[in-house]
């Protein structure tokens, strides 16, 4: 509280508001799969951008309300790109090379969650290499690969579901449990 240093003697009450910035979902590859999570994404709110080096998959033809389009080299275009406490990356791009560039990239970012799609052996293929490589078992245990939820599914909607609901368990801290055990 200030004085104003008015004559009358008035009071004057200020309001603040503050605004917390939107959670960034950051698209890395822009398939069948990476369409699918957007979509979803934007129903929830979640400021998107898409990452790809090809332009036929990263462009507003195919992501229309996209809040972001990087289009060119996947890594380059990452390292440019500000990935902090509010961004949730999520790596599904065409093969096991760009999806492990991608994750090194992300991996010492400060980003609130890194998935990768992947098959179990894929997974396993990568985060050896990454041990190998000197990446701390710590650091790799904050990656969630293979990404999403097991909730049966195989097509590629099912899959996005999959992942986006790993994505919002970790956003609002749920718990991976049917609310009607919560109700007992």
């Amino acid at each position: 509280k200030g004085s104003l240093h008015m004559q009358c003697g008035g009071k004057v009450d200020v309001f603040i508001k503050v605004f917390k910035p939107n959670e960034k979902l950051l698209l890395v590859g822009g398939g069948h799969v990476s369409l699918k999570i957007y979509e979803l994404a934007k129903m929830m709110d979640f400021y998107t951008v898409i990452f790809d080096d090809r332009e036929e998959f990263c462009n507003k033809d195919r992501f229309p309300d996209a809040d972001e389009l990087m289009q060119g080299e996947i890594s380059e275009k990452l390292l440019e790109y500000n990935v902090d406490e509010n961004c949730y990356v999520i790596i599904v791009t065409r093969g096991h090379e760009y999806d492990e560039f991608a994750l090194k990239t992300v991996l010492d970012s400060g980003a609130k969650y890194i998935g990768m799609i992947g098959s179990k052996s894929k997974t396993k293929y990568i985060m050896d290499k990454l041990k190998n490589e000197g990446y701390s078992t710590e650091k790799l245990s904050k990656i969630y690969a293979p990404i999403g939820i097991n909730l049966g599914g195989q097509s590629p909607v099912e899959v996005a579901f999959s992942i986006m609901s790993e994505v919002l368990l970790i956003k609002n801290g749920g718990t991976l449990s049917h609310m009607k055990e919560i109700m007992k």
